[in-house]
């Protein structure tokens, strides 16, 4: 007997924001209509996707680019975020 799972709903648990590696990670959780949760994962968006022969076996399934107009809003949350901090912390 075969039954048929609609997934009705991603939800993002949580967002990472690496200035290091220039991306963004999210996790997420895949739920079918009664709720269930039936996947439960790791999508990552690069501004600059890395070439991947060096990345250890890591894989690139769930890797994305990011559009070009999220670049600048990433510069400037990274800027806000350390505009922030100083002001807080050295002055």
């Amino acid at each position: 007997m075969a039954k048929t799972i609609t997934i009705t709903d991603v939800l993002i648990d949580s967002m990472t924001i690496s200035s290091v590696a220039k991306n963004v990670t999210i996790d997420y959780r895949l739920r079918d209509t009664d709720g269930r949760t039936w996947e439960v994962g790791k999508a990552v968006f690069w501004k600059d996707i890395p070439e991947t022969a060096s990345d250890g076996g890591q894989s690139t399934e769930n890797w994305f680019q990011l559009p070009a107009s999220y670049a600048q809003m990433f510069a400037d949350l990274l800027n806000n975020a350390q505009t922030a901090l100083e002001n807080k912390f050295l002055n």
